[in-house]
């Protein structure tokens, strides 16, 4: 008899419709592409009937309001928390007129490195070398740390293979060795550096207007959208607190949340959750899973999103829960 009452808990368990859950949705860009080499951007119509979906469907919550109901164990049914990484322009742009006609709140972890430059990241950069449609030598040799690398770059298929080997080894440099090697690439390429519009860091006066919002949180994503676990505590230490310093100066008023850079659990180490915590009330990882009342506050999960149709979205919504 005990044994049937315990099978029937589990089954009733894992066929609920609803279940005590938060999912927090994971963002880049708001934007229609012609490269988008990592699959960062959803368009803009993509993006309002997600968002649409969302407001007539779940509790919508603000990170703020998601750390006080972790502390107060009070995780409600199927919430659902909006956050994007590394604030580029079009979220100004395109994400936030939608959030405002739609009255949906949304956290933006931003990156302090290209405030109010004219330049693209790292990653964009390595794209317009590889993706702008300037015939490429047919080989690429390079040296770096004392190691050589040879690319077959003589066709189409064998550029992307090249591109997605260098996008890993430069995400695992600090910020002066990236820049060494696009310098290198650039030149090898004879690709000329451009700023294309909407590639940009937000500028201060758009984080300002945007942190205006009652529906906007800014928080905090590191000066140089650098891989945490490559580095020393110290140089660790210099690009969360610099990274806060500086968005706190900016927005005047404090900011509670923090992204780590890429997310994943080899892309940041102890020392980063000693620094976090020191520094911050909250922060969010990017690998899947549903956040409960005995959540971690300091890696909580994120499911990353795609230019999906409506469709298709609501079926991953679905199953993320």
């Amino acid at each position: 008899m005990e044994l049937a009452y315990f099978f029937k808990k589990i089954y009733n368990f894992f066929n609920s419709p609803q279940k005590e859950g938060v999912i927090v949705l994971l963002y880049h860009r708001v934007f229609d592409a012609e490269i988008d080499s990592q699959l960062l951007c959803v368009s803009p119509e993509n993006f309002e009937r997600q968002m649409l979906y969302l407001k007539r469907n779940f509790e919508i919550l603000k990170v703020s309001e998601l750390l006080k109901k972790i502390k107060e164990k009070r995780i409600p049914q199927n919430g659902i928390v909006i956050t994007f990484d590394d604030g580029y322009a079009d979220n100004y742009e395109f994400a936030l007129p939608v959030l405002e006609k739609l009255k949906i709140p949304a956290t933006f972890f931003v990156c302090s490195g290209n405030i109010d430059k004219n330049e693209e990241s790292w990653s964009h950069q390595l794209e317009q070398i590889f993706f702008s449609h300037k015939k490429l030598p047919d080989k690429l040799q390079l040296e770096f740390n004392k190691k050589q690398y040879i690319f077959n770059t003589s066709n189409e298929k064998v550029i992307k293979d090249t591109y997605c080997k260098l996008h890993e080894i430069i995400k695992f440099q600090n910020k002066e060795n990236r820049n060494k090697i696009l310098n290198l690439l650039f030149e090898w390429s004879g690709v000329i550096k451009k700023t294309r519009q909407y590639y940009r860091t937000l500028s201060s006066s758009e984080l300002r207007k945007m942190a205006e919002s009652e529906l906007v949180e800014i928080g905090g994503h590191t000066v140089n959208h650098v891989c945490l676990s490559v580095l020393n505590k110290n140089e660790q230490k210099e690009e969360i607190e610099e990274n806060k310093k500086h968005l706190e100066k900016i927005l005047n008023k404090k900011i509670l949340a923090f992204s780590y850079p890429y997310g994943r659990k080899k892309d940041y180490n102890q020392d980063t959750l000693e620094i976090v915590r020191n520094n911050y009330q909250i922060a969010f990882s990017n690998f899947p899973g549903i956040i409960r009342n005995n959540s971690n506050i300091y890696e909580l999960p994120r499911f990353l999103i795609r230019n999906w149709d409506l469709d298709t979205f609501k079926r991953k919504i679905k199953n993320f829960f």
